[in-house]
């Protein structure tokens, strides 16, 4: 998926919402963008995919509308499946990213537990808000089980958004929301 773009609302009950792709396997996206508004409805939503499971590259495309779902919401990317080798490279996110469980971010709600995920040159401005119950939100990733961000370092990745939730601040944080490894 090259040069695309999305400007209409995507709302789903229960499956993967996305404002390009609702569930990728194997998909490469560069140049595209969502101007969306994209509602998961207690399901998980990306501003631009939804649910990766694996061999995914998204590059150069950025999200500028709000994203919702349960669990895995995120400004990018909702939901890594234990996939292998996931990239997102310099990816933008400008919408507002609102989650109420876990795994709310705004590069990424949720990575997987196995395989590879590699974040660089991204960044957030958009609020990312746990409500009431959402926990692990991050204002890159919400709640990572393995991979790498930048690299080998988070120095390519920056968020100037504001994160929300009124569970307690053990888990949320400015880059990620939580690691496990």
């Amino acid at each position: 998926i090259s040069n695309c773009y999305n400007t209409g609302a995507v709302t789903v009950k229960t499956e993967q919402a996305g404002g390009l792709v609702g569930q990728s396997i194997g998909v490469t996206n560069r140049n595209s963008y969502n101007n969306g508004v994209v509602n998961g409805n207690g399901a998980v939503a990306g501003g631009i995919v939804g649910f990766v499971i694996t061999n995914a590259n998204i590059a150069n495309s950025y999200n500028l509308n709000s994203v919702t779902a349960s669990i895995g919401a995120g400004g990018i990317v909702g939901y890594m499946y234990d996939g292998d080798n996931i990239v997102i490279n310099a990816c933008v996110n400008q919408g507002n990213v609102t989650g109420n469980t876990q795994g709310i971010g705004g590069i990424m709600g949720f990575g997987g537990a196995s395989g590879s995920l590699t974040i660089t040159a991204s960044t957030n401005y958009g609020t990312i808000n746990g409500g009431s119950a959402g926990q692990y939100v991050g204002g890159i990733i919400g709640l990572m089980q393995i991979g790498t961000i930048g690299g080998s370092s988070t120095n390519a990745c920056y968020n100037y958004g504001k994160i929300v939730s009124a569970v307690s601040s053990s888990t949320n944080y400015n880059i990620i929301g939580r690691i496990f490894g």
